[in-house]
């Protein structure tokens, strides 16, 4: 729809410039931008955006460009703000190998990750934690465990886990979405 509103108010089929659908254009993106409605700004409307005759001029170019950049930054916040625990449970993937959630979730090779989201650092029960990580001081909100599945040796240095990282934000995002759907077990 938004790519639609935009082609009108370019007049995509005229082969002049329209500078008053220039302002327009640039009010529909910037709004949609801050709205972060993602299901109608995406690069494909960027895209189609920078290809109406308005922007073809050379002179044109950077005021498409910046047009665009809220596009651009609009869509990757977008993205990461929200996380999906059934592709977090897929991402999980990387970490059953040695960790577990759920009901019957124990600390062996390494501690059980129930209720980790506001839990202090080395306090799983069952598991012989580093002296790093015992000395850390962590407690584990979502922005210190996005920053530690990231890069692990960087917040916690001289820890046991072994884990080189992850590099998608999007995946992280996802894997602590699923993390969240377990809560602390009660003890028998």
């Amino acid at each position: 729809m938004a790519c639609n509103s935009v082609a009108t108010l370019a007049g995509a089929h005229s082969k002049k410039p329209d500078v008053r659908a220039t302002q327009k254009i640039f009010a529909l993106t910037y709004r949609l931008a801050l709205s972060k409605n993602i299901a109608q700004l995406n690069f494909s409307f960027c895209l189609r955006l920078a290809q109406l005759p308005v922007f073809r001029s050379s002179i044109r170019v950077i005021p498409a460009l910046l047009l665009t950049l809220p596009c651009v930054f609009a869509f990757a916040e977008g993205n990461v703000a929200a996380g999906s625990s059934t592709a977090g449970q897929a991402a999980f993937r990387l970490c059953v190998q040695c960790h577990q959630v759920g009901p019957t979730a124990r600390s062996s090779f390494a501690p059980q990750l129930n209720g980790i989201i506001g839990r202090p650092a080395a306090t799983a029960t069952g598991y012989r934690y580093s002296k790093a990580m015992k000395n850390s001081g962590v407690v584990w909100t979502e922005d210190k465990l996005r920053a530690f599945l990231r890069a692990p040796s960087d917040v916690v240095p001289g820890t046991n886990m072994r884990f080189w990282g992850i590099s998608d934000q999007q995946k992280i995002t996802d894997l602590i979405a699923y993390l969240r759907t377990f809560p602390v077990q009660p003890t028998p």
